[in-house]
């Protein structure tokens, strides 16, 4: 235990974590999840009794709107069920308009076994990340602003996550993944340019049922941003014989999200590759001229 505990901390301090905008909840629920929340195992762990997990996901986020969020995530977590350890990275890149950032993550965790049934699973994750402004890109009501300067800045934080897991199927966590809510500041002799990030809170609950080859997935999610509405939404998906799956979610934001994929067998011993597409469109009365969604990703188990 005492291994255990210093580890973390040497994770804690070695490998921090850092991102600055507003992180972005993906239609295709289970890779967003998993990014909040360094605690949740893979649902293809889970489902296919794998060890591992790798997948791909790229976000096109409102299509109607010039220079729009654009979004890829790259993940991977490995689950040693001897020990009740997991670790795994991930590599995010976001673009919107002339601000981009970039950011390469690590985490580690470990399950408590509080019966045959019940497990606790914690982690820490980190990692830095670089945030790039091309202020010749932006329009500044008064000429010399100090943010017309393009800047390119590295930024450390880290994240924490606990969830709570019945037989491993169903679970109840809580996140916070910008636990250090540092602020992006450029400043010369005459002027003072700052970007306060602003802490995240996530909730999530959910739960794997299985009927013979068919599954069926429920999850619940919740985001809390102080002086912000709290967003609260629930996703659904069927996997039909591990041969295709189709979902569905929404949002009190006004989202509905609809998705799909194929499921292939590959390899010796018939790991899963799931290849799906999901769309999202709001309709709240903000959000109405934004346009859609689209959602690309690759999930592989073995």
């Amino acid at each position: 235990m005492k291994k255990i505990i210093l580890f973390f901390l040497s994770v804690g301090f070695t490998f921090v974590m850092g991102y600055g905008q507003q992180l972005p909840i993906f239609s295709q629920y289970q890779e967003g999840d998993h990014f909040t929340n360094p605690a949740l195992l893979s649902n293809g762990i889970v489902k296919y009794e794998t060890n591992s997990a790798a997948s791909l996901i790229f976000r096109n986020q409102w299509t109607g709107v010039k220079d729009a969020p654009r979004t890829a995530l790259g993940r991977f977590e490995h689950w040693n069920e001897d020990a009740n350890f997991f670790y795994g990275g991930s590599l995010i890149y976001d673009q919107t308009g002339p601000t981009s950032f970039i950011g390469i993550f690590g985490k580690a965790g470990y399950g408590i076994n509080f019966s045959k049934d019940w497990m606790l699973s914690l982690a820490l994750s980190g990692g830095l990340v670089q945030y790039r402004i091309k202020a010749g890109e932006l329009n500044f009501l008064e000429e010399g602003d100090i943010a017309q300067n393009n800047s390119a800045r590295l930024y450390p934080d880290v994240g924490v996550g606990a969830v709570l897991y019945y037989d491993k199927k169903y679970y109840l966590g809580v996140s916070m993944p910008q636990a250090i809510g540092l602020g992006t500041n450029f400043t010369n002799s005459e002027n003072d340019f700052n970007i306060q990030r602003v802490r995240h809170y996530y909730a999530t609950a959910g739960g794997l049922f299985s009927n013979r080859e068919d599954w069926i997935e429920l999850s619940f999610y919740s985001r809390y941003v102080i002086n912000a509405p709290l967003l609260i939404g629930v996703n659904f998906r069927y996997d039909y014989k591990n041969i295709f799956w189709i979902g569905a979610g929404g949002s009190n934001a006004g989202a509905l999200s609809m998705e799909g994929g194929l499921i292939f067998t590959i390899g010796d011993y018939g790991e899963p590759l799931r290849v799906g597409y999901g769309i999202t469109n709001y309709f709240s009365e903000f959000n109405l001229n934004f346009g859609l969604v689209h959602e690309l990703k690759a999930v592989y188990s073995w």
